[in-house]
């Protein structure tokens, strides 16, 4: 029996495509910045030509596969598709591995650099995430019982944590600055 977990892409104002190797689906924010930059639309309502344009933008999946819109889910055991579960375009499966937009790098390099914090408007905390995404880290951040906020450092292309409650602060850029000078300190 397959274990799956069924998310609306449209109530989560969520992108999703899944891997055309495996059992990995890949999820972004609708309102993320790299994303609006290349189409500026909700990810359902994509012409194929814009679909097209980002699945080119994207880093490949970590196990080597592509994601692409037209990719069914497929089932972890067989990589049998696995499309009966879904009920309709508009829900996404994760049945195996998530990777979370949100979490790690999933644009190209070239696409990363335009959104990366090298540009005016960005913010000191995009340029922290920038700063460790060329170090091969993403940064998560999680708020801890108190109130506080700790900064998690995960591995680049997957949601694991590497390095949990790395940094901690009032705030996430506090957190996150924190969290780069401790990793100057250790280097």
């Amino acid at each position: 029996m397959i274990q799956f977990e069924q998310y609306h892409a449209g109530f989560g104002d969520e992108g999703y495509l899944y891997c055309d190797r495996g059992p990995t689906v890949l999820t972004w924010s609708a309102y993320d910045r790299a994303y609006s930059a290349l189409a500026n639309k909700l990810p359902w309502m994509l012409t194929d030509a814009e679909k097209r344009h980002v699945e080119d933008a994207l880093l490949p999946c970590p196990c080597g596969g592509k994601f692409a819109f037209g990719n069914p889910p497929l089932c972890p055991y067989c990589l049998q598709e696995i499309r009966s579960l879904v009920p309709d375009p508009i829900y996404y499966l994760v049945v195996d591995n998530r990777v979370r937009g949100e979490d790690v790098i999933i644009w190209s390099p070239e696409v990363a650099r335009r959104d990366s914090g090298h540009f005016a408007g960005s913010s000191e905390l995009d340029e922290i995430r920038a700063w460790f995404a060329e170090k091969g880290f993403g940064v998560r951040f999680a708020q801890n019982e108190n109130g506080s906020v700790s900064a998690d450092l995960t591995k680049l292309r997957s949601s694991q944590v590497s390095a949990p409650m790395y940094g901690g602060g009032d705030t996430e850029l506090e957190a996150a600055r924190r969290a780069k000078q401790r990793y100057l300190q250790e280097q």
